[in-house]
């Protein structure tokens, strides 16, 4: 803006030049002076809505920015609560070794106990894909921190 506001100081150009114009060649000097009256008429007004306007799409980015870290956040924190929450589930039994009591002591037969170890390893597997998901949503948070 301020490149434009001094666009009205008058313009001073000197130089050498070769005039051919009528077949004959002049070598000179050339002076020249400009008044600037009416060229720069509007370029301030054009900076100043320029300036405006890079004003408010760095604010619009960085509101975009801010909903993103937000929303990756929530989304973190929900990650991290269904992994708790798996965790417990898991946690308090030792469904493979019960399991496996019941098959020799025979109170399940083998398909039983093939359906219910294939839930439990399902659910391990769950649970580690949950906590891929949760470290990578980490990493997308942290990433811009270095």
């Amino acid at each position: 803006m301020s490149v434009d506001r001094q666009g009205w100081i008058p313009k001073l150009e000197l130089g050498y030049r070769r005039n051919t114009e009528s077949g004959v060649g002049f070598n000179g000097v050339v002076v020249g002076f400009s008044l600037p009256l009416f060229s720069n008429r509007h370029h301030v007004r054009a900076s100043r809505a320029q300036l405006t306007n890079s004003k408010y799409l760095k604010r619009a980015a960085d509101v975009q920015l801010r909903s993103e870290l937000a929303q990756r956040y929530a989304e973190a924190r929900s990650l991290q609560s269904t992994i708790q929450a798996y965790r417990n589930a898991l946690q308090g039994t030792r469904n493979i070794d019960l399991l496996r009591r019941a098959l020799e002591g025979g109170e399940i037969n083998i398909t039983d106990y093939f359906v219910e170890s294939a839930v439990v390893y399902q659910s391990q597997l769950n649970l580690l894909n949950l906590e891929s998901r949760y470290r990578k949503a980490l990493a997308n948070l942290y990433k811009n921190s270095l």
